[in-house]
């Protein structure tokens, strides 16, 4: 086989075996990415969740404070306790998952954003494993307020993951909570982030075609130069 054969073999199999690595690497490292931003952004969404949870019930709280102060002058408890389910029913959120309940220290639901809850026992409330996160959800509101992560079942065999956070009115046997759905929140996210790899999946993937394209050119000048100036004069030595 001729020299100016075996070179530019030689040439083209190492920039084949460049761009395969570089392909390689390209997709291993748009992986690790995807995982370790889902990974972190996961977090961070949880812990702004209970962020927004805690804000949520606080402002609640403080306003019930308020409206506890004006209207307990001229009204028992209980009336206290009606006009202020009244206003807790009338609270709108910005977001559709979060939603607003309430419940007292017996697990009775005074406030529920699914109408038919009202009056049921939340104590009877269990997750996945079987666990009554609203009896524990209820002794950490009592205790100047907490939350829960928990996964639920839901319908159709199906399970949802909720953050709830509560606190406890300091002057009635209410406790006020707020429940996020993670899952939504979440699927938004990943589409959101689906788009971002996608793209810079694309520009990877045109760096690459670049890459090979420029091989390429750079391969079929070096085919030129080893025909012009060095198979040339080594057949002209030949043949003299």
């Amino acid at each position: 086989m001729k020299i100016s054969v075996k070179v530019p073999l030689g040439v083209f199999f190492v920039l084949l075996v460049v761009c395969g690595v570089l392909l390689y690497m390209g997709s291993s490292a748009m992986n690790d990415i995807q995982k370790i931003s889902y990974e972190n952004t996961e977090e961070m969404v949880k812990q702004d969740i209970i962020t927004t949870g805690k804000s949520v019930v606080d402002t609640i709280h403080d306003s019930m404070e308020k409206v506890y102060a004006d209207l307990s002058v001229n009204n028992s408890d209980e009336m206290t306790l009606r006009l202020i389910k009244s206003y807790v029913d009338n609270i709108k959120m910005a977001s559709k998952d979060i939603k607003v309940y309430s419940f007292n220290s017996k697990g009775t639901y005074i406030n529920h954003y699914a109408k038919k809850y009202e009056g049921s026992n939340a104590f009877g409330d269990v997750d996945i494993n079987g666990v009554n996160y609203m009896k524990e959800l209820a002794k950490k509101a009592a205790n100047g307020g907490g939350y829960m992560d928990v996964v639920i079942p839901w319908d159709n065999n199906t399970t949802r993951t909720i953050i709830t956070y509560a606190v406890k009115d300091s002057n009635l046997d209410i406790i006020y909570g707020c429940t996020i759905d993670i899952d939504n929140v979440l699927s938004v996210l990943a589409q959101d982030s689906k788009e971002v790899h996608q793209s810079i999946a694309e520009h990877i993937n045109k760096f690459v075609i670049f890459a090979i394209l420029l091989g390429i050119i750079s391969l079929a000048g070096f085919i030129i130069f080893v025909r012009l100036q060095i198979s040339r004069p080594l057949n002209n030595l030949t043949a003299k």
